[in-house]
């Protein structure tokens, strides 16, 4: 609920958030649509699909170097797609929007 709310607060300034779910099949045809509709997200929101764990860090670790393992995630790119903050685990809403607002004032 707190990165709907965010993300409806930065829409105007082109903050883009995309939801990104890595679940099993099973889960991506019924509990996630649910999550999705529940919290009233309609911003794009994608279901990645991994064989195992390792597959899924070998992927997450091309966005994200170093990545241990940890989720949720939370990354915050800039314009130019450089990566400016990486929270694992529940973010911290303060630290968050600091570093969206400090990020949205470097734009043109």
């Amino acid at each position: 609920p707190r990165l709907v709310q965010i993300e409806s607060e930065y829409r105007d300034r082109n903050l883009k958030v995309v939801l990104i779910s890595l679940d099993r099949p099973s889960f991506a045809e019924s509990l996630v649509p649910e999550f999705l509709r529940q919290y009233g997200i309609t911003f794009p929101s994608y279901i990645l699909d991994f064989w195992n764990r390792r597959e899924r860090n070998r992927a997450i670790g091309r966005v994200v170097s170093g990545f241990n393992g940890g989720l949720p995630l939370t990354v915050l790119l800039d314009e130019h797609g450089k990566r400016v903050f990486t929270h694992t685990g529940v973010f911290e809403e303060a630290a968050l929007r600091k570093q969206i607002e400090e990020t949205l004032s470097k734009t043109r």
